[in-house]
């Protein structure tokens, strides 16, 4: 917040690491404006291997999907932003991935979609690699400026998600 620092160098860059759900190693890298009029930014990082059902506690809630078996090997992004839109790519490497399409019923229960699941499972590339070719997923989400920045970061690098695993 010193003005003459702030005009020499206009970005704080924080390199963080530290334990993803208590299952594996997260590093990134946050490069954030320290003036006002700018807002843009960058996070990368990268995540360790896991097995893929460890991540329902965040998928379930915020992405209504369940990861019913498969295993993650690697996690990395690439992210650019500002306060309306996140662009980049991830690149997740996986294997032997099946998952289960979520809805809310009447009592705020979460409850399987049996055929949307089917069909997810169909779209779904189980493996990533495949065939010896690692797919990238594309990141170009729009903010909802209601919610936080970290929304927005999530919410980025899960559409980047969606975009490997669900390959066009």
């Amino acid at each position: 917040n010193i003005a003459e620092k702030i005009k020499k160098n206009g970005s704080l860059t924080l390199n963080a690491k530290a334990k993803f759900l208590n299952v594996t190693d997260l590093a990134t890298e946050w490069r954030l404006p320290l003036s006002k009029s700018d807002t843009t930014f960058s996070a990368t990082g990268s995540l360790g291997a896991m097995n893929a059902t460890s991540l329902n506690s965040i998928t379930e809630p915020l992405g209504m999907a369940s990861i019913k078996k498969g295993s993650i090997n690697n996690l990395v992004f690439d992210l650019r932003g500002n306060n309306y839109q996140g662009k980049g790519q991830t690149t997740l490497l996986y294997n032997d991935l099946a998952v289960s399409v979520l809805k809310m019923d009447d009592n705020d229960e979460l409850k399987k979609r049996g055929l949307v699941s089917f069909l997810a499972n169909t779209l779904i590339v189980n493996n990533n690699p495949k065939n010896g070719k690692t797919y990238t997923g594309e990141i170009d989400f729009e903010r909802d400026i209601q919610k936080s920045f970290f929304n927005l970061l999530w919410k980025s690098i899960f559409a980047g998600v969606k975009n490997t695993v669900m390959r066009k």
